[in-house]
């Protein structure tokens, strides 16, 4: 199967290097507006011309959300293209062939790679013959294949940023608060791990704990004098809120 990668960011670096490891995929060009006209270390052509690229069996768009319509109406060859977006619709695409999503469940990032064994990857496409051709690449990645529409992408978007974004701006305040007093951040590592371990073992809702969940406001409030003048202050008690208010019932 021959395909082509449209971007260099952290998706699209990370999925070159694992495409890259499988036989029965070739990678005919690699497309960033920054690349000069060159081979990588592993041989594969780079191009800075969408006009350049060769007809092949997928083009995987790996871009920013914000840039999808712009550079997929700029991509001239008619081979079946894919973004890998969770909150864009397949027909934001403006390619002239036919269009499809190509969506992993996980965070990508330049400090670690991914594993890709066994990642469900959600995908859509607009017509059978190019369902199975993502169905049968998601395969020889050795992940898992989600059917799945736009609208439910969308939620499960929401989630993801939730428990991703969301939960690493926590540990990224939590870890100020332990720097600025001198606190080891690895003193939270079991909890952070055990907390991780419960939310997908058991219910995550059961398994609240804590002040806001006590409706315990003596403690929240000594809390938050120990943010007074931090900006983190107004989400804590913003969090603190929801919780109770969750929970009254």
């Amino acid at each position: 199967m021959n395909i082509n990668i449209i971007g260099r960011g952290n998706v699209a670096s990370q999925f070159v290097k694992e495409f890259n490891k499988i036989p029965k995929l070739k990678i005919l060009h690699w497309y960033s507006r920054s690349f000069k006209k060159t081979l990588d270390n592993n041989g594969i052509e780079r191009t800075n011309n969408l006009k350049e690229l060769k007809a092949a069996d997928i083009n995987f768009l790996m871009v920013s959300d914000d840039v999808i319509k712009k550079i997929s109406k700029k991509i001239i060859n008619k081979t079946f293209t894919v973004h890998s977006s969770g909150i864009h619709n397949l027909e934001e695409l403006n390619n002239k062939g036919g269009k499809g999503v190509f969506y992993p469940i996980q965070t990508f990032s330049k400090v670690k790679d991914v594993e890709f064994k066994n990642l469900p990857i959600c995908i859509e496409s607009d017509n059978k013959d190019d369902y199975l051709k993502l169905k049968n690449l998601i395969k020889l990645l050795g992940s898992k294949p989600v059917l799945m529409n736009s609208n439910k992408r969308k939620h499960l978007h929401l989630s993801a940023t939730i428990v991703n974004n969301f939960t690493n701006h926590l540990y990224a305040n939590a870890k100020d608060i332990c720097t600025e007093n001198k606190i080891p951040f690895v003193f939270l590592k079991n909890l952070i791990n055990e907390t991780t371990s419960k939310a997908i073992s058991f219910s995550p809702k059961k398994n609240q704990t804590g002040p806001a969940k006590r409706n315990d406001i003596d403690t929240i409030n000594k809390h938050l004098e120990l943010l007074e003048n931090k900006p983190f202050k107004k989400v804590y008690k913003t969090l603190s809120e929801s919780i109770i208010k969750y929970y009254e019932n």
